[in-house]
């Protein structure tokens, strides 16, 4: 909420995704101001070349949020992102080979934790663990 660096950073990292067929619902829960708004143009530009959709809602719940971009999302599968989430390249691929391999109907990531305003790098997840 309100935060769009990090809300592109997080699409960007949905989009580098080592497994392609994703497509990225991004749900901005009531954001304000101009420059925060001018920002969220530019993210909702950017996933227009991306397989991505944006809506815009009023201020919600966070719950409602997710229900209401779940409902939105064409897919099979669903992965929830915040906007200081960053997802591993290969998150999807290999959350779907644990389906798969185990038949769950319900994974979650693994958290990597890290400080700052940028994304880490592959090498700086990787050290964590």
């Amino acid at each position: 909420h309100m935060r769009p660096v990090l809300l592109m950073q997080a699409v960007g990292s949905a989009v580098a995704q080592d497994y392609k067929k994703v497509e990225i619902v991004v749900v901005d829960n009531g954001s304000e101001g101009d420059l925060v708004l001018h920002e969220l143009d530019k993210v909702e530009e950017e996933l227009r070349t991306r397989n991505g959709r944006m809506f815009r809602l009023r201020r919600t719940t966070l719950g409602a949020a997710r229900n209401y971009g779940a409902a939105k999302a064409r897919g099979e599968y669903l992965l929830f992102m915040d906007d200081d989430n960053v997802a591993n390249a290969n998150e999807v691929r290999v959350l779907l080979t644990a389906m798969a391999a185990t038949g769950a109907d319900i994974l979650a990531p693994a958290d990597d934790y890290f400080e700052g305003s940028k994304a880490p790098t592959p090498d700086q997840l990787s050290a964590g663990r």
